[in-house]
């Protein structure tokens, strides 16, 4: 008895078929770049690189605009900081006309704004 289950045997008649090595004279298949660089996945392949292409400019001027944010937020701060603070207000100072751009029509008020000097 044979411990061969389910091998297939040779024929009892002839020798064992053996598969034949592709003879010399066919030719082999030719590879056209033209359509290897036009098939579909070299199509979804250019799309992934130009979509990752994208998303890297894109992070890539985020991070220059933030780092232009940061420096001028840095020289503010510093501009700020180095700045010499005023103790007291200066006297001399103006800060406008005050009341004397408000308009109304109420009398008083207007008499108001007449002994203020507008």
């Amino acid at each position: 008895m044979t411990t061969e289950f389910g091998r297939r045997r040779p024929p009892a008649n002839g020798p064992a078929v053996t598969k034949q090595a592709a003879s010399p004279a066919e030719p082999k298949p030719r590879v056209d770049v033209v359509e290897v660089l036009h098939s579909p996945l070299m199509g979804q392949l250019a799309g992934i690189v130009g979509g990752v292409l994208i998303v890297a400019l894109m992070i890539a001027m985020y991070v220059t605009t933030m780092k232009g944010m940061g420096r001028a937020l840095n020289d503010s701060w510093e501009k700020k900081a180095t700045s010499p603070v005023l103790a007291e207000p200066d006297p001399e100072a103006t800060f406008g006309r005050g009341p004397c751009s408000v308009h109304s029509f109420n009398s008083e008020f207007r008499k108001v704004q007449r002994e203020l000097g507008c």
